[in-house]
């Protein structure tokens, strides 16, 4: 890519999705590379979603206020994942459709050798 592109691709918007902690309902925000997650909260309460106490994932990683969409390769048609702190505390893994589901750590059915 020559510097123009480049410098282009900072400045192109692109649609990114909100799934909200309900799990009910999903946001979809139109973003640049170079936004923060500090400006994705912004826009959150401007359509009337608070996030207060709340943190935003990506691929089950917890994402930073201050690091930008490019930074953490987040890309157009991207879900991310709105969960309250509280369930990041106690250990709970917030769902997430782009990551593998995990097997369960203690089957259901006792195992006979």
């Amino acid at each position: 890519m020559n510097r123009m592109q480049r410098l282009m691709a900072h400045w192109m918007r692109c649609h990114v999705c909100v799934q909200l902690p309900d799990g009910q309902r999903m946001v979809s925000l139109r973003v640049r590379p170079n936004d923060t997650i500090k400006h994705l909260r912004l826009r959150l309460v401007r359509q009337g979603v608070t996030s207060w106490k709340m943190d935003f994932t990506y691929r089950g990683n917890q994402l930073g206020e201050n690091e930008t969409l490019e930074e953490n390769h987040i890309t157009a048609g991207a879900v991310l994942v709105l969960v309250r702190k509280e369930s990041l505390l106690c250990g709970n893994r917030p769902f997430s459709p782009t990551s593998p589901r995990q097997p369960s750590e203690h089957p259901t059915q006792p195992t006979h050798p």
